[in-house]
């Protein structure tokens, strides 16, 4: 049985923020298989760039970015794809304002590393 995984975060932009709203990290022992994956800043203006980011310790893979056309209020990864121990994923708007609101929404299941490395999943 696999165990299915769905969760969002979501952060008030203050004056010192730094435009980011972070997911928690995956466990040891575990591989999370996203599904879907969507940043969503309502308040956005029509070319403002949104960046979603798989972060590997140090690194920042971008994932998608792009910059926000009329009547879209955010952006989604747009294939599947796994995180593993210790990774999380960022959503950064660098243009959004104080008081606007940027949320990370995932959706996932969760997979046993040891199982997933043998194949039987």
């Amino acid at each position: 049985m696999r165990y299915l995984y769905q969760n969002h975060w979501m952060e008030t932009i203050t004056a010192n923020h730094n435009r980011e709203v972070r997911s928690e990290s995956v466990k040891p022992g575990w591989i999370l298989h996203v599904h879907s994956c969507y940043l969503h800043i309502p308040e956005s203006a029509i070319n403002d760039v949104a960046t979603i980011f798989l972060v590997h310790g140090a690194q920042r893979h971008v994932l998608r970015s792009r910059a926000r056309d009329r009547a879209k209020q955010g952006m989604s990864a747009l294939l599947p794809f796994h995180i593993g121990e210790h990774q999380y994923i960022i959503g950064y708007a660098p243009q959004a304002d104080v008081g606007d609101t940027i949320t990370l929404g995932i959706c996932g299941e969760m997979l046993l590393l040891k199982r997933w490395k043998k194949g039987r999943i």
